[in-house]
């Protein structure tokens, strides 16, 4: 898509006020030099917006980490599998299985490859629990309306921004792609420039 008029300059404005943020103190650049290379060919480009693409996570990205309640916001497996509008004894086991294998994945302990094993041990029995849900296509997008899901402050604006900006956003996401889809529906930002690459639920 070819960028013209004020449309280009704004998006370079906004490339260069990127730069401010990485002498804030909660912002960590193993390469700042080579940060400031490659923003600087992108600021060269006839048409930024062909060869820029956001690539972003979603749960604790794009979404908060906590809620106002004080609680950890929901992710997109457990905006399904909490869900009440679920069986309870969906709920109990997904809280089971949560209050298990939490504190391993985050374990300062265990090696890398123990936590894989341990994450693709956790990965199937919740898969195998939303299986047993028997939960139909229909009902995702109240499940995700009545979840809490709250977006991090500013994410709409970007989101909304490289939209009108004609810039490719890429959601990249070891959680449920149906869930994150409905979420970006729910707050209108599931446009044309966006993919959303996560676990696919295959319904029958």
């Amino acid at each position: 898509m070819a960028e013209t008029g004020s449309g280009s300059s704004t998006l370079r404005e906004k490339i260069t006020e990127a730069l401010d943020y990485t002498t804030s103190s909660n912002v960590h650049i193993r390469d700042l030099a080579a940060l400031e290379k490659k923003i600087s060919i992108l600021k060269a480009c006839p048409n930024i917006s062909d060869e820029l693409l956001v690539i972003s996570d979603f749960d604790y990205t794009l979404t908060k980490y906590f809620l106002k309640s004080g609680k950890r916001s929901p992710t997109a497996y457990c905006i399904l599998l909490g869900s009440k509008l679920l069986d309870e004894e969906v709920n109990r086991k997904d809280a089971e299985l949560n209050s298990h294998y939490y504190p391993l994945e985050t374990s300062s302990s265990l090696s890398e490859e123990e936590k894989n094993e341990i994450c693709f041990e956790w990965w199937a029995q919740g898969s195998q629990l939303i299986v047993s849900t028997k939960v139909n296509q229909q009902l995702i997008p109240e499940i995700v309306k009545t979840s809490g899901l709250t977006l991090r402050e500013g994410a709409s604006d970007m989101m909304q921004f490289i939209s009108s900006s004609g810039v490719s956003c890429l959601v990249f996401s070891a959680g449920l792609d149906y869930i994150i889809k409905a979420a970006l529906k729910e707050n209108n930002l599931f446009t044309s420039n966006v993919k959303v690459i996560a676990n696919e639920m295959v319904w029958d």
